[in-house]
């Protein structure tokens, strides 16, 4: 019973439509379930991201600058960087991230250009239009960005 509660708690509304769980499905409620609908949360708030952001996915869950309102484009763009995550046990893909950008940074000189060239955001960006993209996507799709 304590865990319908949290389930239903835990469970966002994004947009007018409730988002759908990408990971396995567990019928019983059991640790798989809870991961996906923690993961798929949304968190308002005025601190994380800074001023620069709209939004920034940490270990599966969105934060987003207060008062910024999230388009489904901007949601799956998240998703699909949890799935990332997920592949890489979450530790992997930020040091993959951030070592990607820092060679990028000393290629191309300016951090938004290497920001946008990270094979991560290569794959967020060209699939963000694409809201069913997670059904389909192959594993470690970003390899061949």
């Amino acid at each position: 019973m304590a865990y319908k509660g949290a389930r239903w708690f835990l469970r966002c509304k994004l947009n007018g439509f409730l988002r759908e769980t990408t990971g396995e499905k567990d019928e019983k409620g059991g640790f798989v379930s809870f991961l996906s609908y923690l993961c798929n949360m949304i968190i308002h708030n005025r601190y994380i991201p800074t001023k620069k952001f709209y939004a920034i996915n940490l270990f599966g869950v969105i934060f987003v600058r207060h008062g910024v309102h999230l388009h489904a484009k901007e949601i799956n763009h998240e998703r699909i960087h949890t799935a990332q995550m997920c592949e890489m046990l979450f530790v992997f893909f930020y040091l993959w991230y951030v070592t990607e950008w820092l060679v990028l940074l000393f290629k191309y000189k300016d951090r938004f250009v290497a920001y946008k060239n990270i094979r991560f955001e290569k794959e967020a960006y060209r699939h963000g239009d694409e809201l069913h993209y997670l059904r389909h996507r192959k594993r470690y799709a970003w390899l061949r960005e």
